[in-house]
């Protein structure tokens, strides 16, 4: 019957569409492949000192240009001249503990442990889970300068934001 056509044809086409759905929404995770990637793309820039202090830099750079008003938060080490040696010093303490977290992604005991302690320290600090987000997206934004080839960001959004939620949760 030409009807079998048509149904089959819109059968089809609605497999087709709920399929790309579920393809768009899918929830990125932070499994094993991703916390590898994002550990081996990490150690290719974090290796060589030079480029740790660019990166930070950058990042730091990128994350005042889009939240001006973040600058007062760090008063105490100096925020408005990130080339100050107090903010170099802050610069060395946040990536180090996120050298420390990333290099504990593969191991789960230790990697809670660390997001247990990060977490107290910025509960202390008061620094709200909307900062922590905010400067990832400035890594986001400066990742692909240092990371050889492609940022395998498919990696690094998930596991970022494990990171972020558990170091601000309350």
């Amino acid at each position: 019957s030409p009807r079998l056509p048509y149904r089959f044809s819109m059968y089809l086409t609605s497999v087709v569409l709920v399929g790309l759905l579920a393809f768009a929404y899918a929830e990125e995770s932070c499994g094993v492949l991703e916390r590898l990637k994002v550990q081996n793309q990490w150690s290719g820039i974090y290796s060589v000192e030079d480029d740790r202090q660019a990166m930070a830099t950058e990042v730091w750079k990128d994350f005042f240009s889009h939240h001006p008003e973040e600058v007062a938060r760090f008063e105490k080490v100096n925020g408005k001249n990130i080339y100050s040696s107090e903010f170099r010093a802050h610069m060395v303490r946040i990536f180090s503990g996120l050298d420390i977290l990333i290099g504990a992604l593969t191991n789960d005991a230790v990697f809670k442990s660390a997001l247990a302690h990060y977490n107290t320290m910025h509960s202390g600090l008061g620094v709200p889970n909307s900062i922590v987000v905010e400067f990832g997206k400035s890594l986001a934004n400066v990742l692909p300068k240092y990371i050889k080839g492609q940022p395998a960001m498919e990696a690094w959004r998930p596991c970022y934001n494990v990171i972020a939620a558990a170091v601000t949760s309350g």
